[in-house]
């Protein structure tokens, strides 16, 4: 009976939206927010712990290739308030809010239960720190095989293996800054 009323929620909520499946390779572009025009919004819905994607009904998402999927609405009021309802069912789910620029930015808003709140992401300013950390450390490492005259060995093995993830994180970065500008100067 339970299983029967959400599907009926559903199918109400879906009149003023629509579903997309997040790569649909027979729709064109394929991509779910590529989809998207300026002025929609999707939500997307994970567990609150690990982050795996679910469906949009809260039902475990087995294959995301093939059945992953958002849901898209005309006004970010309607995304919300399916937000509210579905994690009023689902309180051990995540439900975030993007718009037409997809997961490439951080959500809108984000939805769950406070028992079950973020730990904590990667975000811009840990990616800043660990990237500066690692390849300092790299450095530091580095120069110490040179001073002794690469009488340590292991230095330069551990520097060889924090200098490509610390760049790594300082080019993401740098690329994600470079980005926003662009996108700020277009707007």
């Amino acid at each position: 009976m339970f299983a029967v009323a959400v599907a009926v929620t559903l199918i109400e909520e879906m009149s003023s939206s629509r579903a997309y499946l997040l790569f649909d390779p027979s729709a064109t572009p394929t991509s779910w927010n590529d989809r998207m025009i300026s002025g929609e919004f999707a939500v997307l819905c994970t567990t609150a712990f690990g982050g795996s994607l679910m469906n949009p009904d809260g039902s475990p998402c087995l294959d995301p290739d093939r059945e992953g999927a958002c849901i898209v609405f005309g006004n970010l009021a309607e995304a919300k308030q399916h937000c509210t309802r579905q994690l009023a069912s689902h309180p051990t789910l995540r439900y975030s809010i993007f718009d037409h620029h997809g997961r490439g930015k951080a959500p809108l808003q984000e939805f769950y239960n406070h028992a079950h709140a973020p730990k904590g992401d990667f975000t811009s300013t840990v990616r800043r720190w660990l990237g500066v950390i690692l390849v300092g450390t790299a450095l530091i490492l580095t120069s110490a095989e040179v001073i002794t005259g690469m009488g340590f060995g292991w230095a330069a093995m551990i520097a060889a293996g924090l200098a490509p993830a610390g760049l790594l994180c300082v080019f993401i970065e740098f690329f994600t800054m470079v980005e926003a500008r662009r996108k700020k100067k277009l707007a």
